[in-house]
């Protein structure tokens, strides 16, 4: 057991006198009283310390029946319901926790990169009425494919942490489209869209530009949409609160109709964005 004490300062003026005689300072009657207190002290920890650990543990056959006391059992049999309760209520815990987890998981589309990005953009495609998968067959590998009436789309995702996103995973993107139009089952070229989150550790309205000059302009070269991460998200959050079936439809036919930075409708009821500041009004 480790008894931790308060710093007690011996040096006080007021414990010494100074001796002419000797030239030299000793302890005052003050400070021998002092001692004597501090030294009853330590002897009262360590005796109220033998006493807690001077009780033996109680033998196994202490707990039988035939030793029990009058209010034994019903003490127990209390504590058996608060337990029981107590496991209720960590089970809701843990239940609401996940639940919670679940639910915040499309801030990810705001701060992550690789797969936890790629999971939350399937996510918010999927909120917005689209059929979402991700393609992997051995051979090809699609971060995201999906679709709807509107039309079949193949994406890429990227997140950069305080550069814009660049040339790179359009090349990717171009090789992934060209692998998905070779496959037997598939007679219709797929649109190029590169859903990106730049800057991903700084604000959404801090943020600067989210495509390189280059990735535009290859981007308007290749009909490619680019999607701002932060965009899905203000969407996402919007019909998960109000299943506006209109708008969602209008957002896949921006998404498909783009050519470079995707230009999203206005949200009905909101009269700013996530990447314009943080006062929001939502719709009731």
């Amino acid at each position: 057991m480790l008894i931790l004490l308060p710093f007690i300062d011996f040096e006080h003026e007021a414990f010494t006198e100074y001796k002419e005689e000797d030239k030299k300072f000793y302890w005052n009657d003050r400070a021998i009283q002092a001692g004597l207190r501090f030294v009853s002290g330590l002897a009262a920890i360590d005796k109220a310390v033998l006493e807690i650990t001077d009780i033996s543990p109680a033998p196994e056959w202490v707990d039988r029946e035939r030793y029990a006391l009058p209010r034994e059992r019903e003490i127990r049999g209390e504590l058996l319901k608060l337990e029981m309760k107590a496991e209720a209520i960590q089970k809701k815990k843990e239940e609401k926790q996940q639940a919670l987890s679940e639910e915040v998981a499309l801030k990810r589309l705001l701060y992550e990169k690789g797969s936890p990005l790629e999971s939350a953009i399937r996510d918010a495609l999927h909120i917005m009425g689209f059929e979402v998968s991700r393609f992997n067959n051995g051979e090809s590998e699609f971060d995201v494919v999906f679709e709807s009436a509107e039309g079949r789309l193949i994406g890429e995702a990227e997140g950069k942490d305080s550069k814009p996103i660049n040339i790179d995973k359009l090349r990717q993107l171009e090789m992934n489209i060209h692998e998905d139009f070779a496959r037997e089952e598939v007679n219709e070229v797929a649109k190029g869209a590169l859903i990106g989150n730049a800057y991903r550790f700084t604000k959404p309205e801090e943020r600067a530009e989210f495509f390189t000059e280059k990735c535009l302009i290859a981007a308007e070269r290749s009909k490619t949409a680019l999607i701002r991460s932060i965009d899905l998200f203000t969407i996402a959050r919007y019909l998960t609160a109000d299943n506006d079936e209109e708008f969602a439809k209008q957002c896949r036919r921006a998404i498909l109709d783009s050519t470079g930075v995707v230009s999203f409708p206005p949200i009905p009821g909101i009269t700013e964005t996530v990447s314009e500041g943080d006062e929001q009004c939502h719709p009731e």
